[in-house]
């Protein structure tokens, strides 16, 4: 059966990269962004939104973009194998793999949350939850005073993932990331810049020093 939304392959141009894009058109308020196959993008956009329209978004969220698309799924490409905490599992990851691992997921960043806060000094307990996010890692609600993680951190080594913990944490102190929460943030965390690095790449192993 055809989509009821219709769609349209194109190329966007992402500080001068040509980028492989596919428009679908369906009853929304915004233009939004996903990672597609490899290096493209899939954009949703409202009815007759026009590709000036997309195109000026795009040049508008170019940094965010750029990082998105540097960005690799959880399961390498030959569906064989995937990362999880940081390892290499020589298994495919079927939903049933996939609903336990987020599981234990979800129980580790309940955990380091709560050992972050206690060193942060944060005295009310934020709820936790973890979902699917294609451009974040994680966020803040101070209306809800919620923290909501990204499933693709399941990847990474437990070190890295800390350090998305404790910068959604350090937002409890300041909204944006002045100068105050850089400080805090490398205070409580010095790995940080290291961890950051991995994220960007992405690399989801974490090389401990060795200790005689």
């Amino acid at each position: 059966m055809a989509s009821k939304h219709p769609s349209v392959e194109t190329a966007l141009s992402l500080r001068g990269e040509n980028i492989p894009a596919t428009l679908t058109y369906r009853k929304c308020r915004s233009i939004s962004f996903r990672k597609g196959e490899g290096r493209s993008l899939k954009v949703s956009a409202p009815y007759r939104t026009s590709l000036a329209a997309i195109q000026k978004a795009v040049d508008e969220l170019a940094p965010r973009l750029i990082r998105l698309l540097s960005r690799s799924s959880p399961r390498p490409s030959d569906g064989k194998s995937h990362y999880f905490f940081g390892k290499l599992y020589d298994y495919p990851l079927t939903p049933e793999v996939e609903a336990k691992e987020k599981k234990a997921f979800y129980a580790y960043v309940l955990e380091a949350t709560r050992k972050y806060e206690a060193i942060l000094d944060i005295y009310e307990p934020y709820k936790v939850s973890v979902r699917k996010m294609s451009t974040r890692l994680g966020t803040n609600s101070r209306k809800t005073h919620k923290i909501t993680y990204a499933l693709s951190l399941m990847a990474y080594d437990p070190h890295i993932i800390d350090s998305v913990v404790v910068h959604e944490l350090a937002h409890h102190f300041f909204f944006d990331h002045q100068k105050g929460f850089q400080l805090l943030l490398h205070s409580a965390f010095p790995d940080y810049e290291a961890c950051r690095k991995k994220l960007l790449k992405p690399d989801f192993v974490w090389e401990r020093e060795k200790k005689d």
